[in-house]
């Protein structure tokens, strides 16, 4: 009976040891067979870049959005097809690196002579899809033997003004919206809304339009709440499994 016993005991613990590791394979199917998502699981590219980017410089470049104006110079657009070639002209001077404006200013002439080159290749950097045709920038005299604009001056933008992050959420997995206050003395706030597309060379703007009031923006929360379903549905398995554990603060 002793011996009975004592193999009684040991049964059960090879019982309950066994419920365990069942349960631990419930729990890693449950999981796509990844087990707890960890660091190495797959993040959206929307993700990768949010986590990765602190919230100073997603102020500092998606602000460079609400420099680009409408015919009627109100800022904001709703395809960067639309943007005409004199804001697009004007924001590439606003954006290029101070080094690359400096190279531009002819010191004896008083001028400057800008090559297509750098302003399509700073434009590249932020917008896709646009249309830039230097023959109709009224601000520069073009040269098209030589493909350089010739200006007496740069585009400005607005002084003393400063914006703050307000929103930053994740559209679909390659989308991103940002929205910034933006306080200047003298005039009331006001707040934009920025949509980009993530690509492997930074955010490209896809649009911006100007928020009134932040009565308005709490009106659109219940849109960017059926936004975030909509990214969620548009994960992968991993992706969802990664993003899940990442706002539970799993990691």
């Amino acid at each position: 009976m002793e011996r009975f016993g004592q193999t009684m005991e040991k049964f059960k613990i090879v019982l309950a040891l066994w419920c365990v590791c069942l349960l631990c394979s419930f729990f890693l199917i449950a999981c796509g067979s990844t087990g707890v998502p960890d660091e190495t699981a797959t993040l959206s590219p929307t993700e990768t870049y949010l986590q990765a980017t602190s919230d100073e410089d997603l102020v500092k470049y998606f602000d460079k959005a609400t420099e680009i104006r409408d015919k009627g110079w109100n800022f904001g657009f709703s395809n960067p097809a639309d943007i005409d070639s004199n804001e697009l002209f004007r924001f590439a001077n606003l954006s290029g690196d101070t080094e690359l404006l400096l190279s531009w200013y002819n010191a004896s002439e008083q001028m400057y002579y800008i090559p297509v080159s750098d302003i399509t290749g700073i434009l590249d950097r932020y917008l896709e899809g646009y249309v830039f045709n230097p023959g109709e920038v009224k601000y520069a005299d073009y040269n098209p033997k030589d493909e350089v604009l010739v200006a007496r001056a740069l585009g400005f933008g607005r002084p003393g003004e400063f914006s703050f992050l307000v929103q930053k959420s994740a559209v679909d997995r390659d989308t991103v919206l940002v929205r910034l206050r933006s306080t200047m003395e003298g005039f009331d706030d006001f707040y934009a809304e920025v949509t980009a597309r993530i690509t492997e060379t930074g955010p490209k703007f896809l649009s911006c339009r100007q928020i009134e009031s932040i009565e308005q923006l709490q009106a659109e929360e219940e849109v960017s709440l059926l936004r975030n379903i909509a990214f969620y549905k548009s994960l992968s398995d991993d992706e969802l499994t990664h993003k899940i554990a990442s706002d539970l603060d799993l990691f």
